[in-house]
């Protein structure tokens, strides 16, 4: 079932929580100037210990005015620590959170590789929904460290942006923060398909790179929920969004939630589709061990 939204009347506002300066570096080039969005950076952030009081109480104002919260869970132990913190405060203010966890490669750290695994399992049950981003997933061929970090910058962008200007910017067809809460539940884990394309049949091309992306670690035809998000310049056609929306839809299974929008951004080249997949059967037995 594809459902569709239009302009939105009501502004949201979302916080976004990084646990880790690289998380903070990246998502504060997108949305720096961005009024509705509140960044911040947790890095000296401590609940026990709090070296200013007033970048505390900033933080816990800007969660409990924000109609969804994001937390970047990255590995390590001290940035962990700061993910339990910035989860339960989230908890406290009662705000839906989604947290977009980076699973480092194998050649990246194999001891964090093991402790992310670990907490993974304990926290995906602390928060609304847990959307996985597995760095090994993003090697292909001879790669080195410096352009893994590139890639899974890119990916963090992707999601944490894609659901973002869906709700935020002006575009062909919008979505408000109810129909992301509806999809980002149930304590699941989700999974994301990125893909872009330009020249002769993009639309196509981007759907089906989505469609098959490394990261989904998970079939589409196993996901009861998806959130579809299509992003190009003024140039995209609405034959192009219906490619695409029906190409997700024929590889979904029949009775699943498919929300979907379409946004513009000049920024972009060519058309960019970007999948996040969600509540899984039997998404409680799936291990994130591997």
């Amino acid at each position: 079932m594809m459902n569709f939204k239009e302009q939105l009347d009501v502004i949201a506002e979302i916080t976004i929580l990084c646990c880790g300066e690289n998380e903070y570096n990246t998502l504060n080039n997108i949305f720096e100037n961005i009024d509705t969005v509140s960044l911040f950076n947790l890095k000296d952030f401590n609940e026990i210990d709090v070296k200013e009081k007033s970048n505390k109480e900033e933080i816990v104002q800007a969660v409990r005015s924000s109609d969804i919260s994001f937390v970047t869970i990255t590995s390590g132990e001290e940035q962990l620590k700061l993910v339990h913190n910035a989860i339960q405060m989230c908890k406290n203010e009662n705000v839906h959170t989604v947290g977009v966890g980076i699973k480092p490669a194998l050649i990246e750290d194999v001891e964090k590789r093991k402790y992310f695994n670990h907490q993974i399992k304990y926290l995906k049950n602390q928060i609304d929904n847990l959307i996985l981003i597995d760095n090994e997933k993003l090697i292909n061929g001879d790669i080195i460290l410096e352009e893994l970090k590139e890639l899974s910058n890119k990916a963090l962008e992707d999601v944490v942006g894609g659901i973002i200007n869906l709700i935020t910017l002006p575009g062909i067809v919008n979505l408000d923060t109810t129909d992301v809460k509806v999809i980002l539940n149930g304590n699941a884990l989700s999974y994301v398909g990125i893909g872009n394309a330009i020249g002769d049949n993009r639309a196509a091309k981007a759907a089906k790179e989505a469609l098959s992306s490394p990261l989904l670690c998970e079939p589409i035809h196993r996901a009861k929920s998806i959130i579809l998000n299509i992003t190009a310049g003024i140039d995209l056609g609405l034959l192009e969004i219906n490619e695409i929306a029906e190409l997700v839809q024929e590889a979904a299974m029949e009775e699943a939630n498919i929300i979907f929008g379409a946004v513009i951004d000049e920024s972009v080249e060519g058309v960019k589709v970007v999948i996040i997949t969600s509540g899984y059967e039997d998404i409680r037995r799936l291990t994130v061990v591997k």
